[in-house]
């Protein structure tokens, strides 16, 4: 796991591997501090915020209805991500979509995939071996696509909601 909040956001994202490393991410690297973000829930002091958070804290932790409201104002997925993957899945934020169906959506999955088997292409190229940084970018790869894929079909699902039919055409 990174040890700062500038580290996290400089694009090396943290890995936490236990759920309390998952819930001091979310509140010491996220958008807001730990104050700021007492503040935003409204109903819980700081210092208990901050225990909940703590990584040190093993009897502390937030109720679950919290999951959701601390996650959308720390702009910090690491709990979310935490979560699915100790079930055995990934959790992939889908971009807000607008509008109707556009090429570029498809034309941007289409080149999220290309450079997911560069990446797994080159991974396998210089000695057969993965090493750990290979798989970090692999998986980074993956999400990429896996986003661009969840944003094509919102965008499908708005364009079917709104009309009889979706519609293909190029943006300008």
């Amino acid at each position: 796991m990174t040890t700062s909040r500038k580290i996290c956001q400089s694009g090396h994202p943290c890995t936490p591997a236990t759920l309390k490393e998952a819930l001091d991410c979310l509140g010491h690297h996220g958008a807001l501090t730990v104050r700021q973000l007492a503040e935003r829930l409204g109903h819980i002091s700081e210092g208990t915020l901050g225990k909940q958070l703590s990584q040190y804290d093993e009897d502390n932790y937030p109720p679950i209805r919290q999951v959701v409201p601390l996650t959308l104002a720390s702009e910090n997925d690491a709990l979310i991500t935490h979560l699915a993957r100790a079930v055995g899945g990934v959790f992939v934020r889908v971009p807000t979509a607008a509008g109707t169906v556009e090429s570029q959506a498809f034309a941007r999955m289409v080149k999220e995939f290309g450079e997911l088997l560069a990446a797994v292409a080159e991974a396998w190229a210089d000695d057969g071996h993965v090493t750990p940084d290979e798989l970090d970018r692999v998986e980074r790869e993956w999400l990429d696509v896996a986003t661009a894929g969840a944003a094509y079909v919102e965008q499908l699902r708005l364009a079917v909601s709104t009309t009889t039919a979706p519609t293909l055409r190029k943006s300008a």
